[in-house]
């Protein structure tokens, strides 16, 4: 399950985008954003964000108005909320697997490792 969890303003904003695109473009968007993360965080990130944007379809006017959309932003908010106080975490990327909690950038190697045993259990 893939869950949100922006550190800051920029990435909350991101984040919003990608949840006020079409249902098929919220995971492409997101990879976008992602590749092109140090484009957009520098300068003026919310003109970086919306030149990604209007790759999904957003116009100046869409754009805008999902940024000022209170209840996707304290949905997000909430659900960074949640994994803080429930599930301790606390930075990204964060992985459960069968429960137990893989900080960081980690190799395939490890993931299989994790993985495996969790099936042998």
């Amino acid at each position: 399950i893939f869950r949100e969890f922006p550190l800051n303003d920029v990435d909350l904003a991101a984040v919003m985008v990608a949840r006020c695109a079409p249902q098929d473009k919220y995971f492409p968007l997101l990879d976008i954003y992602f590749e092109q993360q140090e484009t957009w965080t520098k300068g003026n990130p919310r003109d970086e964000l919306f030149k990604i944007a209007q790759l999904a379809g957003f116009t100046r006017e869409s754009f805008d108005t999902c940024l000022k959309n209170e209840e996707v932003a304290k949905g997000i908010l909430a659900a960074r909320e949640r994994a803080e106080g429930e599930f301790g975490v606390d930075s990204t990327p964060t992985f459960f697997i069968n429960g137990e909690i893989l900080r960081g950038v980690e190799t395939l190697d490890e993931f299989k490792k994790m993985i495996d045993a969790a099936l042998a259990a």
